[in-house]
């Protein structure tokens, strides 16, 4: 009798872990397409801290969204050098929205594994804007998680050293962990969150909130400049074991772009003139080299620097973020490009 208890318990508790866990899933699953949770989420993100959760959001406001759309996607050069507010309201009319996904650290290797999610949402232009940054720095593997897809280990296994992996392996393990549960990938975002909203509800401080756009509003001091300068050596950005996985994630991109017919624009990110005094000539030359040899030869539009304004030191934040002045700037230059060009770009009727 005790053994047939014995083993009876033993069968029945896996399958009532199993089951808790589905439901536990499901819920996660039912919360995170939930429109009012979400809204609600999105209007207590901050920028940068939040950049990962905002573009989850855009992706899936994106999907429902019958209009034409235009998607501007890379680092937080994008997030703050496009007023996007200023974008709809000018191209309303037109029945076009653009969704200004830019994030923080944001690199070739991010949007590589990202790219099937972002087509899925069917926009009608990806608009990109990449700098030295993108392919000059070491992977961050932090970041797996937000934009883990499967294809990606066996893709870095055959142009990077195994150490590096086995080193970030407990990074794999939070990516794939993140990739079943939406209240763990974000978790780190959700805590500031939750505390805007207490903050909101309990002190009242304002009877209406609206959602950021903008990480930065004040430029940094002169010294700023000068401490970076000393700190790097002109070795800020440099050729890591990780540029040559960058750059052909990047050439991955584009094909997979084109293959699905959907328009690619690229726009080299504006600098700060002062930036060239952290890092070597030679990696400038090869960004710039490799952005327009691989653009002419898959025929992709390319802005580069010559096409862009003349920015001054004084339209910048720091070294690489336009304050509002070089953004109001940048933003009425690309309504100009884009009135020219959106109606040989966007291939449908409104």
């Amino acid at each position: 009798m005790g053994m047939n208890s014995y083993t009876f318990n033993f069968k029945r508790l896996p399958w009532s872990c199993i089951g808790a866990i589905l439901i536990i899933i499901l819920i996660q699953f039912a919360l995170a397409s939930n429109a009012v949770l979400q809204n609600t989420l999105f209007l207590f993100t901050s920028p940068s801290k939040s950049d990962p959760l905002r573009i989850h959001y855009f992706l899936n406001q994106a999907k429902k969204d019958k209009g034409k759309k235009v998607f501007l996607l890379g680092t937080s050069q994008s997030r703050e050098g496009f007023d996007v507010r200023a974008l709809n309201d000018h191209f309303k009319d037109n029945n076009i929205t653009f969704y200004n996904m830019g994030s923080a650290a944001y690199s070739g290797i991010d949007l590589y594994m990202e790219i099937d999610r972002i087509l899925d949402a069917k926009p009608d232009i990806i608009a990109y804007m990449p700098y030295v940054g993108n392919f000059y720095l070491d992977y961050d593997f932090k970041r797996l998680k937000y934009y883990y897809h499967p294809k990606i280990i066996p893709f870095l296994l055959k142009r990077i050293e195994h150490k590096p992996l086995f080193e970030n392996r407990w990074f794999l393990f939070d990516a794939y962990l993140s990739k079943i549960s939406y209240f763990f990938k974000y978790r780190e975002e959700f805590k500031p969150i939750f505390y805007k909203i207490l903050d909101y509800l309990v002190f009242r401080r304002c009877k209406t909130i609206e959602a950021e756009y903008f990480h930065y509003s004040k430029n940094v001091e002169p010294k700023y400049f000068e401490e970076q300068r000393d700190r790097f050596q002109g070795k800020r950005f440099y050729f890591s074991q990780y540029t040559e996985a960058e750059q052909e994630a990047f050439q991955k991109t584009v094909k997979i772009i084109k293959k699905n017919k959907t328009p690619f624009l690229v726009i080299d990110a504006p600098v700060n003139p002062r930036i060239k005094g952290v890092y070597a000539a030679k990696i400038e030359n090869a960004y710039e080299a490799f952005l327009t040899k691989l653009l002419y030869n898959e025929g992709i539009l390319f802005v580069c620097k010559k096409d862009l304004p003349d920015f001054t030191i004084d339209q910048f934040i720091d070294f690489t973020h336009l304050n509002a002045t070089g953004r109001a700037i940048l933003t009425n230059h690309f309504i100009k490009y884009f009135e020219t060009h959106y109606r040989t770009l966007i291939k449908r009727d409104p």
